[in-house]
């Protein structure tokens, strides 16, 4: 059962997510919406987790990544999420997977993670024929995955239909689908 939206969490979340410059730079920051989305998406279980990892962040802004993090996750009711730390990042989740984490870190074996995670095509990279990935505007990827065949595509778009028509409805944020052969 979805949990309803709290009327401030989104422009809240929105709010600080949207760190436009940084240390008087004029560079424009705005990977960080992607962050209040995947919370979101667990939030509402839509997805089962997500990972946040400090490297996909340029290494002048990863203290400040850190920071926003914090703050988009503290704007969520206190024990929402739990986490747990893994050799990729930190993964985040409002359910108790301490098993498969501990699974995953023991055995790095990317079936696991992808499990954790909720991607759609789960164990397939070795056999990818595909690259898919859901987008913001401005071309941020929210997920990514790889898939060998059309089948797993067709699944993977499936997941993007799911959570495009609730970020859309209920974030007022447009997301698109990007597949391509590799």
């Amino acid at each position: 059962m979805a949990i309803p939206l709290d009327n401030d969490l989104v422009p809240d979340l929105l709010r600080i997510a949207n760190v436009p410059y940084i240390s008087g730079s004029d560079r424009r920051i705005s990977n960080f919406n992607c962050l209040a989305i995947n919370l979101l998406l667990v939030y509402h279980k839509l997805r089962p987790a997500f990972m946040f990892q400090i490297i996909d962040h340029d290494a002048e802004y990863r203290e400040t990544a850190r920071e926003i993090l914090n703050k988009l996750v503290s704007r969520f009711p206190v024990d929402t999420y739990k986490q747990y730390v893994c050799c990729q990042g930190i993964i985040f989740s409002t359910e108790d997977i301490s098993t498969e984490v501990q699974r995953y870190n023991d055995t790095h074996d990317d079936v696991v993670l992808g499990n954790i995670l909720g991607y759609p095509c789960s164990g397939e990279r070795e056999e990818a024929k595909y690259a898919c990935s859901i987008n913001t505007q401005e071309g941020l990827s929210v997920m990514a995955n790889m898939a060998k065949n059309r089948r797993s595509v067709k699944r993977f778009r499936s997941f993007y239909i799911k959570l495009s028509c609730f970020v859309r409805e209920n974030i007022g944020v447009p997301l698109y689908l990007d597949t391509y052969e590799i």
